[in-house]
């Protein structure tokens, strides 16, 4: 039985029931009924509920996870929220029958009010929407001045719900804290996180001193709060993924990369992480880590708000690291993958001029990269093409990508011309500038370091290996050698020593430099076998 102030606090209200199953859908609608709702709309569809959401506010909406194809219910809650379409005022309760740590995890990461697993009984349902809705009416007012950024009055609001109502007291400091922050009042948003864990270990408040660290620029200090967040709390995703951008700008990229994955272990379906995860992975050169994330990326983003071309062309880039010119069937199949993936991304994103350009890029680096000349220098005159129909402003958003691929592509003289036309164009990119002539250098060098490999693999399949092993040392003591390289340097050292013909006393010491180079070769990568075995052969020949 429903009293009738309960009743009165629905009347008013607008809700929307998110549910592809039509008898679902009813027993929904009439438990609301019950409530007395003043209005309940109904979407059979993610898409359905996002259109919606955009032509009617809603006070409350019930979704189920699961709508048959295209969005799911989690997917619809970020979007919403990503698109400003539901606030604070808004609850949000996600209705599943799913019960696995990973999709639970996922969809309690954008924070429903409220996670309602199947089956429950209309009085379960009754009871927790009342008593949900009753604390937002509480907080109305709190919600409202937090929505028009009137912090100082937010404050005001909470320290009066303190006062008046004690039961509600911690969620009412919360709120206080938050303003603080937002206020840039660091040490006393702290002391209101710490009034909270006399009270409660939460791991909210907890969080919030490390932010309040960060901000203070306390580096230090934060990741020390972070690091025992996760000790006490370890299923709060959020402190891996602030400790992971605290790490990286203190100049740790791998541990910081580390920090991800195990956040990405706990709630892998958060398409931001992935994304993050893959570019971490791709900077710390862990290629096989930076594919597997950016393709988990595609795969949850697909119905999402959060899809962007920018992933497939990131995995593209990623494949890369697979190219060699050896025609080898693992080589092949590389190239073929970066193209089909290319494929998917023009498919999807039809029409887009500067989508075309970059996949165009990205074919043409592939092709250099995979011994067709011909093919590479066809493709990067294409994207030149597409280039010169851009206009001045967008030609310097995408003189990189175009300026990278005629270098990879060994036309260094009109990459520089590219770089003293945007030059010309009259505009202060001087630091742009000097970061592309940098490029360009480094490309060059890169290729140097892959024509030295190239030539050494040859010498050494002829029996020269003496002088392959002078051309690989030079190829690998450059910056950027990658690891096809060093652990050509390395084979070549080692059959050197078998031959009795290693020119260097501290041959040793020498291999186990290359060795510590190749440390973050992981067991995925298709090169792993290969470092084993020459592990294996070091400690054989090793005195």
């Amino acid at each position: 039985m429903v009293d009738q102030d309960t009743k009165k606090m629905f009347r008013s209200m607008k809700a929307l029931i998110v549910e592809e199953g039509a008898t679902p859908k009813l027993i929904l609608k009439s438990i609301l009924n019950v409530l007395g709702l003043g209005r309940v709309e109904s979407a059979s569809s993610g898409n359905e509920a996002i259109q919606a959401m955009k032509e009617i506010h809603f006070d409350l909406i019930l979704s189920d996870y699961n709508l048959g194809s295209g969005k799911n219910g989690q997917q619809v809650l970020e979007e919403a929220r990503a698109s400003g379409l539901i606030d604070a005022s808004t609850v949000f309760f996600l209705i599943t029958a799913e019960t696995s740590r990973e999709l639970v995890m996922g969809a309690m990461e954008y924070q429903p009010d409220t996670y309602l697993a199947k089956p429950f009984t209309p009085k379960d349902l009754l009871s927790r929407l009342t008593a949900t809705m009753t604390i937002r009416q509480e907080f109305a007012e709190i919600d409202d001045a937090n929505r028009n950024e009137q912090y100082e009055q937010v404050i005001i609001l909470c320290d009066q719900k303190i006062y008046e109502s004690p039961r509600h007291r911690v969620h009412a400091l919360r709120l206080k804290a938050e303003a603080m922050l937002a206020l840039n009042r660091y040490d006393s948003a702290t002391s209101v996180y710490r009034q909270v864990l006399r009270i409660k270990q939460v791991p909210w408040a907890m969080l919030g001193i490390g932010k309040a660290l960060c901000l203070m620029q306390q580096p230090l200090d934060a990741v020390r709060q972070f690091s025992n967040v996760i000790r006490r709390h370890p299923d709060v995703v959020e402190a891996y993924d602030r400790l992971a951008r605290l790490l990286e700008s203190e100049g740790d990229s791998e541990l910081a990369q580390d920090t991800l994955e195990k956040a990405v272990g706990i709630s892998p379906r958060a398409v931001l992480r992935q994304v993050e995860l893959g570019r971490l992975a791709a900077k710390n050169k862990s290629w096989q880590r930076a594919e597997d994330a950016y393709r988990a990326s595609i795969s949850l983003a697909y119905d999402s708000c959060y899809k962007t071309p920018d992933n497939y062309l990131a995995l593209a880039d990623s494949l890369q690291v697979k190219l060699d010119d050896s025609k080898s069937q693992e080589s092949l199949e590389a190239l073929a993958d970066v193209s089909n993936v290319l494929d998917q991304v023009r498919s999807e994103y039809q029409g887009e001029k500067s989508i075309e350009f970059k996949a165009t890029v990205l074919e043409a680096e592939s092709h250099a990269a995979s011994g067709n000349d011909q093919i590479a220098s066809d493709k990067i005159g294409r994207a030149e093409g597409i280039y010169q129909k851009f206009s001045s402003e967008e030609k310097v958003d995408h003189c990189d990508g175009l300026i990278k691929g005629l270098a990879v592509t060994g036309n260094y003289k009109r990459a520089l011309e590219v770089v003293e036309e945007i030059d010309d164009d009259g505009s202060d990119y001087q630091e742009l500038m000097a970061e592309l002539r940098d490029k360009i250098s480094h490309i060059k060098e890169d290729n140097r370091c892959q024509e030295l490999n190239k030539k050494g693999i040859a010498l050494f399949q002829s029996g020269e290996i003496k002088h392959a092993y002078e051309l690989f040392r030079e190829a690998a003591d450059m910056e950027d050698a990658n690891y096809s390289v060093i652990l050509n340097a390395t084979q070549a050292c080692l059959e050197l020593v078998r031959q009795e013909r290693m020119p260097s006393p501290d041959w040793s010491g020498e291999c186990e430099v290359y060795f510590d180079r190749l440390k973050g070769i992981g067991r995925k990568n298709h090169r792993f076998g290969r470092y084993t075995t020459l592990q294996e052969n070091f400690r054989e020949l090793r005195p």
